[in-house]
């Protein structure tokens, strides 16, 4: 058979903790040389495949994956269903299949890939060679890859002991970006069979008439979608091989040009195939709905020009956190439902389930409905610090009931009494509440009835979890005094907790799947429990023990569940006690700041981001913004809101997928998330920001879709609008709550 090129994509990352990484058992990104960089990473048009099925002639060997009843090679993979037990090989050039249980229905051992997308009334031709060491039965499916499965193609047979060749047309009845090629290869009544061997290859879909495949149109004219503040800076980026030397803005009510400005002259940047120029048009102040448009490039999505362009933007990321609300009833604009996980938990050493926990409460931690302290502690955190600085802004109420209560504390104030229940009576905390495994992806919360479960404590939720309530009690204590004090012996007894416990990570239990949340660094969740609780006592020994921490560990900036020293050094500045210590931590904020600030200046859209985007790479860039505003709270630096909204606009559409990143905001942004509410309802929840570009596919939790779709893509092009594709297009309460701060400190 015909060898491909394949190219891969591997690029150098400075390492630097402030950015993100996966809740799953995958290591953060390596460092390794670049292999190849693309020559074409702006999305220019490329010659149509002429195969929608990745790899299926099987010449390829891609890298394995095992997941919970699934494994993976490339881009295919077995599922095992209803007792089906087996396993897949590429063998010589075929898909070898080998069944060691067919299971009791059909598709107990089905082999699958997913991420096809079909057009209305579009012919299709399907081929495929298949045969078996045992005659059986088969069923080859193009379907639906979401619940009730329904075919668009579908071709019952039986597979002989020589190749068997199909070849057939169909022709799809509707747009479908969530279809699967299926084998069904599970029990079929006629058959006594124990094993069997099945061999798949040229494995072929592709429309009979190629010109019906419509390229969607590449915008070349990056704007911040949602807008831009009437007095603030605006600016936009151009980018294409030949640049206009003149753009105009175009009122799209009217269509008429209200502006006209200056292109300066396009530059080149590493590894871009095109160039790129700046725009600024931040004189021009006229509120309105706008498009900029070039003669070469045509036009720009759209945008507005008003005062608080973002509130809306704002009040919506608050309410995600609210719709991610566990135990109870929800209505909200984009998402209703009722109230869930309501039954009692138990440890996962309790085999004969005796001794029943009530943990409900919280928030769901992201596209699945597992409740994670780690996650939810620098989630907290960040709507404390929010609240802390940008309060008057904050000071609403449009979607919780409470009027004494800004909806920021509230949410806050609903993962705290959650967290409280997570505390065992010796001070330790639990690391997660979950099932053992993933829930179906078109699950709504209050039909996953399976059975949940207390994982082992761990080192790093207890840490977190005495930090966050320490901090609690102090922003609280003139709010509501009842908490605070709750929460602050809640700190003390973990903070006791620490001293007797061992320093490790937490490692899934064998049982259990769900999310891991490793963190083999944990002298970061000491030194940000010892200075809350300093903070909120003003007891000498806490102090204490944050210096003895610091100068003993090796500090780094970070502002994710897996480094917490960035809220911790904050912390310590902010606290009013002096050491010889002082100046370096603030220079350790100073140097951070400076290296991310020198890469925005060499990219083309201000990505602080090196050649390596990491699961949820969009956390990152939130996080660079926290990094830039908490500095400026320290000591004044001049450039912080420029660095900000540059970011900000990097989220919002200036970026090379053209995305705007969050839900339900922009002409262009995600409608298939990985969020098990959205896929249930065939709608986006508003207000989430999806984890973004992740080229660093050997670390991205086995998702297929995004490893075979995007493996031709420059890193900051590494995104998918797919719902499986949970290595980028996944949402997080902690993704939200560091865009909820850039929010409140640009309003």
């Amino acid at each position: 058979m015909k060898k491909k090129l394949v190219l891969f994509f591997f690029a150098f990352l400075g390492a630097f903790t402030i950015a993100s990484c996966t809740k799953d058992n995958q290591s953060p990104g390596t460092n390794e040389p670049p292999i190849e960089i693309d020559p074409n990473p702006n999305g220019d048009q490329k010659e149509s495949k002429k195969n929608m099925i990745d790899n299926g002639d099987f010449d390829q060997t891609p890298e394995r994956y095992t997941g919970l009843n699934w494994y993976g090679i490339g881009a295919w993979n077995l599922n095992e269903m209803q007792s089906g037990k087996g396993e897949i090989n590429i063998v010589n050039g075929e898909l070898k299949v080998t069944i060691n249980d067919f299971g009791s229905t059909e598709y107990a051992i089905q082999i699958n890939q997913k991420g096809i997308e079909i057009g209305a009334d579009i012919e299709y031709l399907v081929k495929f060679d298949i045969r078996a060491d045992q005659p059986q039965k088969c069923e080859a499916m193009v379907q639906q890859d979401y619940s009730p499965y329904n075919p668009y193609f579908k071709k019952e047979l039986e597979i002989k002991t020589t190749t068997t060749h199909v070849e057939e047309k169909f022709t799809s009845k509707a747009n479908d970006k969530k279809v699967s090629f299926v084998f069904n290869l599970g029990v079929h009544n006629g058959y006594d069979l124990t094993s069997n061997n099945v061999y798949i290859d040229n494995v072929y879909l592709f429309p009979t008439d190629p010109s019906q495949i419509v390229e969607e149109a590449k915008v070349n004219i990056l704007v911040n979608q949602v807008g831009y503040n009437t007095n603030s800076k605006k600016e936009a980026v151009l980018r294409g091989t030949e640049i206009d030397s003149k753009y105009e803005i175009i009122n799209v009510l009217t269509n008429t040009k209200v502006y006209e400005g200056n292109i300066s002259q396009a530059k080149s940047y590493t590894g871009y195939s095109v160039k790129y120029s700046t725009i600024d048009f931040s004189d021009f102040k006229e509120v309105g709905k706008y498009k900029i448009h070039t003669e070469k490039l045509g036009d720009s999505y759209t945008f507005e020009i008003k005062d608080n362009v973002y509130s809306i933007l704002t009040t919506s990321a608050i309410e995600m956190l609210y719709t991610q609300r566990c135990g109870m009833d929800i209505a909200s604009e984009t998402c209703n439902h009722k109230a869930c996980h309501l039954q009692e938990a138990y440890e996962i050493t309790d085999a004969n389930l005796s001794n029943p926990i009530d943990v409900s409460g919280g928030w769901h931690d992201a596209g699945d409905y597992g409740k994670y302290v780690v996650a939810g502690a620098k989630t907290v955190e960040d709507l404390l610090l929010t609240y802390e600085l940008f309060g008057d802004f904050y000071h609403n109420d449009k979607v919780n009931t409470n009027d004494n209560i800004p909806d920021i504390l509230e949410e806050a104030i609903y993962e705290l009494d959650f967290l409280l229940k997570m505390q065992k009576s010796n001070g330790e905390v639990y690391h997660k509440v979950t099932t053992k495994e993933f829930p179906a992806n078109d699950l709504m919360p209050e039909d996953d009835t399976k059975t949940l479960y207390l994982t082992a404590t761990s080192y790093a939720a207890t840490g977190d979890f005495t930090a966050v309530m320490a901090s609690a009690s102090r922003v609280l204590k003139d709010i509501d005094s009842t908490r605070s004090a709750t929460y602050l012996e809640a700190a003390k007894k973990s903070y006791n907790a620490l001293a007797t416990m061992e320093a490790k990570s937490y490692k899934n239990e064998s049982s259990i799947s769900t999310g891991e949340y490793p963190d083999d660094l944990l002298d970061d969740e000491l030194a940000w429990a010892s200075i809350e609780l300093f903070r909120a006592t003003n007891t000498i020994s806490y102090v204490n023990d944050y210096l003895n921490t610091y100068s003993t560990s090796t500090p780094s900036i970070g502002y994710g569940w897996d480094n917490m020293y960035g809220y911790a050094i904050y912390s310590y500045l902010k606290s009013g006690h002096n050491s010889t210590n002082k100046e370096a931590m603030l220079l350790l904020m100073k140097n951070v700041k400076s290296s991310f600030v020198e890469r925005m200046n060499n990219n083309p859209v201000s990505s602080p981001i090196g050649s390596i985007y990491e699961w949820g790479s969009n956390m990152a860039i939130c996080n660079y913004a926290m990094c830039a505003i908490l500095l400026n709270d320290i000591e004044n630096q001049e450039d912080t809101l420029n660095v900000v909204n540059s970011l900000l606009n990097y989220l919002l559409g200036i970026n090379n997928t053209t995305y705007c990143y969050v839900t339900g905001f922009g002409d262009k942004s995600p409608v298939n998330p990985h969020h098990r509410p959205s896929q249930a309802q065939e709608q986006a929840v508003k207000g989430m920001l999806v984890g973004g570009p992740n080229s660093d596919f050997k670390n991205n939790g086995g998702d297929t879709i995004a490893t075979t779709k995007l493996k031709d893509k420059n890193p900051d092009e590494c995104y998918i609008d797919h719902a499986n594709s949970w290595s980028t297009n996944e949402v997080t309460i902690y993704w939200n709550s560091p865009l909820i701060f850039m929010l409140g400190y640009i309003q």
